[in-house]
């Protein structure tokens, strides 16, 4: 997984939030010590540490709960599932394809697998300025599954609009590097199932 850009506004005041609550927390930890006449060399933890703990939970779990994950940008997570048309095919052939979204409230990574190829994200942009309309933007690199036609890599970019009612869906389009020179659209629905 990789850290992903995002315009949400919540991002620096969360940090703040989780400092303030570590700071706050060590107070009311030597304060329980000295009332219990425990000595405060026994508390090892600093406000540091407990930051680094509360960002991880924060990170992991706390963001997708109830009204924070909406506050905190949307989760993609989950299996999606579509189909992908190319500009090899000339936008004529559907290819089935699925999307596996791996997120975190600070990194994200994407795979896509194709009939021919897979793909993972290198970098990624979530914006997020309007509540149920969000842009997921990558750049991927790709490899080919048969190893027995040469190998091929490249990188391209995605650009996904996704509207999150009343379910997880996407479209799109994708373009390839230079030397490849391919385009093509891609349509997404999540599977919540």
């Amino acid at each position: 997984m990789h850290v992903y850009s995002s315009d949400a506004d919540t991002r620096r005041v969360i940090a703040f939030i989780l400092a303030a609550l570590s700071i706050a927390a060590i107070f009311g930890l030597q304060a329980l010590l000295s009332r219990y006449q425990i000595p405060a060399s026994v508390s090892v933890l600093s406000s540091f540490g407990l930051y680094g703990l509360f960002h991880y939970l924060f990170d992991n779990y706390v963001w997708k709960w109830g009204i924070l994950n909406g506050a905190c940008g949307p989760n993609l997570t989950g299996t999606w599932r579509g189909v992908l048309k190319s500009s090899h095919s000339s936008l004529s052939r559907e290819h089935r394809i699925e999307l596996h979204v791996h997120q975190t409230w600070s990194r994200i990574k994407i795979v896509l697998d194709g009939e021919k190829a897979n793909s993972e994200s290198q970098m990624a942009v979530l914006t997020t300025s309007m509540p149920s309309r969000h842009e997921l933007i990558w750049e991927y690199l790709a490899r080919t599954k048969d190893v027995t036609t040469g190998s091929f890599m490249h990188l391209g970019v995605t650009h996904l609009r996704i509207v999150s009612t009343p379910t997880f869906s996407a479209t799109g389009s994708y373009y390839t590097e230079q030397n490849r020179n391919t385009y093509g659209t891609i349509e997404l629905s999540r599977n919540d199932s």
